[in-house]
């Protein structure tokens, strides 16, 4: 209500416009992770006093799951015997991951880029290299 009084409602006005077409360029996700989603609710309901350590807590519960899951993936990427570790998980393991920490698809991703931010690298281990699966999605594209 300050705000308001202070800058004017022509200014409010334009920050709503500005702010809706924003939502209409980025629009709604298909599928939002769960885990997001519910935090942004939850912020939502709390009196803005509490926001701020709710987000925080949030926040190091994600870093956790991250932890879990990079701890997880290591132990999956390791062999017992001491040879030398895999460099990528093949599908089966990366779904048992996701079945066993009980993630969907878009959780996943979003605790995956937490745990690039602790284990550089991780992705390239979990998900494969970004570059060489466009170098053979070009070669397949070129031998037709």
């Amino acid at each position: 209500r300050d705000f308001c009084l202070s800058r004017g409602l022509g200014d409010v006005y334009k920050r709503q416009t500005l702010w809706s077409s924003h939502e209409k360029f980025w629009g709604t996700p298909k599928n939002p992770a769960v885990i997001i989603t519910k935090i942004v609710q939850e912020v939502s309901r709390l009196q803005e006093h509490l926001r701020e350590a709710y987000i925080t807590q949030s926040m190091r519960l994600l870093y956790r799951r991250a932890v879990v899951l990079v701890k997880y993936a290591e132990a999956l990427l390791a062999h017992k015997d001491g040879t030398k570790p895999e460099t990528y998980l093949d599908a089966s393991k990366l779904k048992k991951i996701k079945q066993d920490l009980e993630l969907t698809e878009p959780c996943f991703f979003v605790l995956l880029g937490i745990a690039e931010k602790l284990m550089p690298g991780i992705y390239i281990h979990l998900v494969g290299d970004p570059s060489k699966l466009e170098q053979q999605f070009l070669e397949l594209f070129e031998s037709f």
